[in-house]
């Protein structure tokens, strides 16, 4: 009997971990748009070709102020990291004198999209702030990870 309630309470386990890995997995992609960085235009500026719709935009980053040496910073990382990317978007989509859409733009697909692990080290908004080529900045309402962004920003620079 004992056996039969453990195997029971096993396989319920492992259901439950399955349909958890599997709602992470469409919570992610149906957060996130592939495309194909084409141009870096500034530190906090890209142009990707978004290979699902067939056209061009032009993404600003959200959450960063860039600093000297971001523009550099991010076409190193493409040209040694590859092109591909992932964008996800916040309250307001569009923003700035010419209308550019706000991006948290993700370097590699994350497992779980609200894991403080995946934004410090899968998001490129984030990577700038901790190697010291960007600021947290709260812009147009887009909140989602300004608290992360703060957090790392903190962590990096403030704490002794």
């Amino acid at each position: 009997m004992i056996k039969r309630v453990f195997k029971i309470i096993l396989i319920a386990s492992a259901i439950i971990l399955f349909l958890d890995t599997m709602q992470n997995k469409l919570a992610v992609n149906a957060a996130l748009r592939e495309a194909k960085v084409t141009e870096v235009l500034n530190g906090n500026t890209i142009k990707v070709w978004m290979d699902k719709e067939g056209y061009e935009e032009t993404v600003q980053l959200i959450g960063i102020d860039p600093k000297n040496g971001a523009q550099e910073y991010v076409h190193s990382y493409f040209e040694e990291n590859g092109n591909t990317v992932y964008l996800q978007s916040d309250k307001n989509d569009v923003g700035g004198k010419k209308h550019k859409k706000l991006r948290y733009v993700w370097v590699e697909k994350p497992k779980k999209i609200n894991s403080m692990m995946s934004v410090r080290y899968s998001m490129l908004n984030a990577m700038m702030i901790e190697d010291g080529y960007a600021t947290p900045k709260e812009e147009y309402g887009n909140v989602k990870y300004q608290e992360d962004f703060q957090n790392i920003y903190e962590q990096t620079f403030c704490d002794e």
